[in-house]
């Protein structure tokens, strides 16, 4: 019971707290690429890749509920999100 409410707090950050271009760049991270690897695969330059998970890590911090002093990293963006990329690429 409780995997299935953690999966439906993920989807739902994932969906709709953040915009379509954050939900790619989470998933391309998930699949362990670095900003390099994503803008060129994004068509975009590394510095647009870098202020747009800025802003996915000021959504998770305010999702994950965090006290302004913790900061939100890439390693816990990529550690909280990988399995749900995973699972959710098996459903397609």
């Amino acid at each position: 019971m409780r995997q299935e409410e953690d999966r439906r707090r993920k989807r739902e950050f994932i969906e709709y707290k953040l915009t379509r271009a954050e939900r790619e760049l989470v998933r391309l991270a998930c699949q362990g690429l670095d900003n390099a690897a994503i803008a060129r695969q994004l068509h975009k330059s590394e510095k647009t890749v870098a202020n747009q998970f800025t802003s996915v890590y000021e959504k998770l911090h305010e999702w994950r509920g965090f006290r302004q002093d913790i900061p939100v990293s890439r390693a816990l963006l990529v550690a909280e999100f990988t399995m749900y990329f995973a699972l959710e690429g098996s459903k397609q």
